[in-house]
């Protein structure tokens, strides 16, 4: 699920226009991991692009990477204003499992 998660951050922050407003999500449903992914209100259009075509380049890879991870992946964009507070921002996150990477 990391690679998976890992990806959908990379592309979630490098498409809107406030990256440290970009929170993920994810939520375990056993065999299925769904990434709940909340942005900035002005950034809704960039990550859902052009009639839907970036959310559905994002599942279409999701699909892939789950495929070789035999899970199921599925992308949801919140629609909603608020930012999922207690999700972490995919910046602090990965800065939090370098360290973590550094103690074993």
């Amino acid at each position: 699920m990391k690679n998976a998660l890992d990806f959908v951050a990379h592309i979630a922050v490098n498409v809107v226009d406030h990256p440290d407003e970009v929170r993920i999500r994810p939520l375990d449903r056993g065999n299925e991991v769904i990434f709940e992914v909340h942005v900035h209100p002005e950034d809704q259009g960039a990550i859902i692009g052009r009639g839907g075509q970036t959310a559905n380049a994002l599942r279409t890879f999701l699909d892939v990477i789950g495929r070789r991870d035999n899970r199921r992946y599925t992308l949801e964009i919140a629609d909603t204003d608020e930012v999922a507070d207690e999700a972490p921002a995919p910046i602090e996150a990965a800065a939090g499992e370098a360290e973590a990477g550094e103690d074993e």
